[in-house]
C-alpha cells in the first residue's frame, strides 16, 4: 500500500497558486497605479472643459438676456419669425399694438398680423427676403397695415433685419404704429 500525504501532492499546485495570486496582485496594483496616472490628466482636462463650457454658457445666457432687454425696451413692436414664418418672439409693444397676448402669438404664422387682402402675397415676400437678406424698410412707397386681434387695421411702418444664431435664420421686424401721423395728415 502506497501512502501519500495530500500535502505533498498539492504542494506544487499550492506554490503555483500562490505565485499566480502574487502575480495578479502585483499586476492589479501596477494596473491601478498606471490607470490612476492616466486618469488624473484626463480628469483634469475634463474638469477644465466643463469649466470652459459653463463659462461659455453663462456668457451666452447673459447675451440672450441683453438681447431680450433690448427687444423688450424697444419703442416699436418687435416680432421675430423663423424661415417658415412662425412667430418665435414678440415684445410687450407688439401685445399693445396688435391686441394679442404674447402666448397667443408665439408659434403662429406671421400672417395672422397681416390683413386678408395682403396675406396671399406675403410668403413670397418673406422667401424673397431670406434669399436676399438686407436690412430694409418694407413696402417702400406703399401704405402698410397690420391686423389687430379685434379685426381692425393699424397703419404701420416696418423695418426688417436678419438675425443669425447658431446657423438658424430669423427675421426681426420692427413695426411702428403710425396711426397718429396718418390722422394728422
Amino acid at each position: 500500500v502506497l501512502k501519500a500525504d495530500t500535502r505533498d501532492i498539492f504542494r506544487p499546485l499550492t506554490h503555483q497558486l500562490e505565485f499566480a495570486l502574487a502575480l495578479v496582485l502585483l499586476l492589479t496594483g501596477a494596473g491601478t497605479w498606471m490607470m490612476r496616472r492616466q486618469v488624473r490628466p484626463l480628469a483634469a482636462a475634463l474638469d477644465r472643459r466643463v469649466t470652459e463650457l459653463a463659462t461659455a454658457n453663462a456668457a451666452l445666457e447673459a447675451g440672450e438676456a441683453r438681447f431680450r432687454q433690448v427687444i423688450e425696451g424697444a419703442p416699436n413692436a418687435m416680432v421675430m419669425v423663423d424661415t417658415s414664418g412662425r412667430i418665435v418672439l414678440v415684445n410687450s409693444e407688439s401685445e399693445r399694438v396688435f391686441g394679442y397676448k404674447r402666448e397667443e402669438l408665439l408659434g403662429q404664422p406671421v400672417e395672422v398680423l397681416i390683413p386678408e387682402r395682403f396675406r396671399a402675397a406675403h410668403p413670397g415676400h418673406r422667401s424673397g427676403f431670406f434669399a436676399d437678406p438686407n436690412v430694409r424698410r418694407m413696402g417702400s412707397g406703399r401704405d402698410l397695415y397690420g391686423l389687430r386681434k379685434d379685426g381692425t387695421e393699424v397703419p404701420v411702418e416696418i423695418g426688417l433685419s436678419l438675425i443669425t444664431t447658431a446657423g438658424d435664420l430669423f427675421v426681426l421686424a420692427s413695426i411702428a404704429d403710425i396711426t397718429d401721423r396718418k390722422e394728422a395728415e
